[in-house]
């Protein structure tokens, strides 16, 4: 019975070790982007299971890095991809999306990708102001509690630096 217990103790032991470290990694991971050839271009992909994040892709590869190597950095479960506006696979503007589960925040989207990547980069404590509307050509901000998807408050805002003012981001 000794003989069986010092087989089965180490084995037991290797594997709790590796179990744990390996769950450790895998929440770390749900969150860490990197950018892949998709398609005819770039997309970003969660490195926990590689699923594709948002609903396009890029065709410059230097934006897709830009977008993982940003997400990445401020590691506050955001990243920016092309969005699709009414189906098909030719992006129309750039979306904030959750990286946990690939949802896109936000009702509207950017038309710029620098300026999608500028929103990502203020997100301050689970808050990020994105893109509510468009009404007449004119873009209206929320901001957007990231960890839920939903509008934080009942205020819209002007302008995306009215929104972060406002919230301290």
């Amino acid at each position: 019975m000794k003989n069986a217990m010092k087989f089965l103790l180490p084995g037991i032991a290797g594997f709790c070790v590796t179990a744990c470290l390996t769950a450790s990694a895998s929440y770390a991971d749900n969150q860490s982007v990197n950018c892949q050839k998709y398609q005819d271009g770039y997309s970003v992909f969660r490195m926990s299971d590689n699923k594709n994040i948002g609903e396009s892709y890029f065709k410059d590869q230097g934006q897709c890095t830009q977008a993982a190597d940003l997400a990445n950095q401020l590691a506050q479960d955001l990243v920016c991809s092309p969005y699709v506006n009414g189906g098909g696979d030719t992006a129309t503007g750039y979306s904030a999306y959750r990286i946990s589960d690939g949802v896109d925040l936000g009702n509207g989207f950017f038309a710029i990708f620098d300026d999608c990547q500028s929103a990502i980069g203020t997100a301050k404590n689970g808050i990020v102001c994105l893109v509510f509307d468009v009404s007449d050509t004119t873009a209206i901000f929320a901001p957007y509690d990231i960890e839920t998807g939903s509008v934080s408050g009942d205020v819209l805002y002007p302008s995306i630096e009215a929104c972060q003012q406002a919230h301290q981001i």
